[in-house]
C-alpha cells in the first residue's frame, strides 16, 4: 500500500523487461519513470543462473552484462498535477 504522494522505488534487471514493469505500475494509477540505469557485468546471481537461462531461451549465449535500472513510482496526491 503506498500513500498519496509518495513514491516507491524498484530496481531490476533490464532482462525482466523494465517496459512491462512501468506499463503495470501505471495501469495501476502510479507514475512510473526511470531514475538510473548503468550497464554492469553479470554478478554472482547472474553468472550462476546464466546457463539455465540461456537453456531456456530466455538469455542468448556468451552474454555477459546487463542494465540494472532503477524506476521509481509515484502516487499522485489528490489535485496534484504530476
Amino acid at each position: 500500500m503506498l500513500a498519496p504522494g509518495k513514491t516507491v522505488l524498484v530496481m531490476h534487471s533490464n532482462l525482466t523487461d523494465e517496459a512491462e514493469t512501468m506499463d503495470r505500475l501505471a495501469a495501476r494509477g502510479l507514475q512510473p519513470c526511470i531514475e538510473a540505469s548503468v550497464t554492469t557485468p553479470f554478478g554472482p546471481v547472474m553468472r550462476a543462473r546464466a546457463s539455465r537461462l540461456v537453456q531456456r531461451g530466455l538469455l542468448d549465449a556468451g552474454r555477459a552484462h546487463e542494465r540494472l535500472v532503477v524506476v521509481s513510482a509515484r502516487l499522485a496526491d489528490h489535485g496534484d498535477p504530476r
